[in-house]
């Protein structure tokens, strides 16, 4: 499961990345701005490379794995204390899961979408040019919680799945 969640996140880099930008423009004028999906591509291709489309891969690559470790980790555990079989206890069971996984997918998910915005920003606290910079950039300026500012979002979107 780790090796096949690992390749996925490599599949889908290219698309969260010019989400992650589109998502963002107009939050501030020095923003590139694109006009459609296939405008950031070309722009995005254009001005930065191959390479700006896989900023972050490197932690992904490596964290993806022990997420979905802890999550079949909470779940066996879920299962093993709650029982399983109705609604509610593989409700519980699957939301328990979730909660043990943030553990790694939130740090993840914050530094690849950091470096996904990396070329877009005329300016910026610190770098997001690579995983380890964007690490090193959020532990010094925000601290440890830096890594967990989005944790209730996070719940809201993904504990009832």
């Amino acid at each position: 499961g780790g090796a096949a969640g690992s390749i996925a996140e490599v599949v889908v880099l290219p698309a969260l990345v010019v989400r992650t930008r589109m998502m963002v423009q107009g939050a501030d004028r020095s923003l590139t701005a694109y006009s459609s999906f296939g405008d950031a591509i070309r722009t995005i291709y254009r001005t930065e490379g191959v390479g700006a489309f896989y900023k972050g891969l490197g932690l992904n690559v490596l964290i993806t794995p022990l997420a979905r470790g802890l999550y079949m980790a909470g779940a066996e555990l879920s299962k093993e204390t709650l029982g399983e079989g109705t609604a509610l206890t593989d409700f519980a069971v699957g939301m328990n899961a979730q909660l043990l996984a943030s553990i790694a997918y939130i740090p993840r998910d914050i530094v690849v979408e950091r470096c996904a915005i990396d070329g877009q920003l005329k300016s910026q606290v610190g770098s997001t040019a690579s995983s380890a910079a964007a690490l090193r950039t959020i532990l010094s300026a925000e601290g440890l919680a830096g890594f967990y500012r989005a944790f209730l979002p996070h719940q809201l979107v993904w504990v009832p799945f």
